[in-house]
């Protein structure tokens, strides 16, 4: 009769191990859901963000700054590597930028041929730098997504894929990024 009970007490600590491995990935699939939809409210946070624009003006011209909304944003949650949060989320997205002259009525004729040949011999060179994007990386499936990297991803004319960090600008999708989507 001894035995029966000790059998039965190994079943009911292996199903202890079994019900408490399933509370483990139930957590774990709760905290992925919760940083999947921390994402989520951040990217589409991002996407509401308008073009910003900025001018300045020379003693000959005024210059107008068109910059974003960023555009082919991406996101993705992974786990992480760091004991800070569970998951690690990802937004990668390129920001369209352009540049206008207006005024140039007061520029003299032979200025605006000197600048020609300048612009002329640098497409001849090519870019310094090929276009980048943006590559934000957040803590997240923790209570509040928190904003850790700010980096800005480009090739040089090499080829070579150069990643450094981002400016910490004032523009619509970094404070909607450090807000962690909600609404300021």
């Amino acid at each position: 009769m001894s035995a029966r009970p000790a059998k039965l007490g190994k079943l009911t600590a292996a199903a202890g191990l079994f019900l408490l491995g399933g509370l483990s990935a139930g957590q774990e699939d709760s905290a992925k859901q919760k940083a999947v939809e921390q994402m989520r409210r951040i990217a589409n946070a991002m996407k509401q963000c308008a073009e910003e624009k900025s001018s300045y003006q020379d003693e000959c011209q005024v210059y107008t700054s068109h910059l974003g909304p960023p555009t082919n944003l991406e996101w993705d949650v992974v786990p992480a590597k760091s004991a800070r949060a569970p998951y690690l989320g990802i937004i990668e997205f390129p920001v369209p930028k352009r540049r206008e002259r207006t005024d140039v009525a007061y520029l003299k004729e032979e200025m605006a041929s000197q600048e020609l040949q300048i612009d002329a011999q640098a497409m001849r060179e090519g870019p310094m730098w090929k276009d980048g994007h943006y590559r934000f990386e957040f803590d997240v499936g923790v209570s509040k997504p928190e904003l850790v990297k700010m980096l800005w991803v480009t090739k040089d004319r090499n080829d070579k894929v150069v990643t450094s960090a981002a400016n910490d600008g004032a523009a619509c999708w970094i404070a909607k990024a450090k807000s962690g989507g909600n609404a300021e």
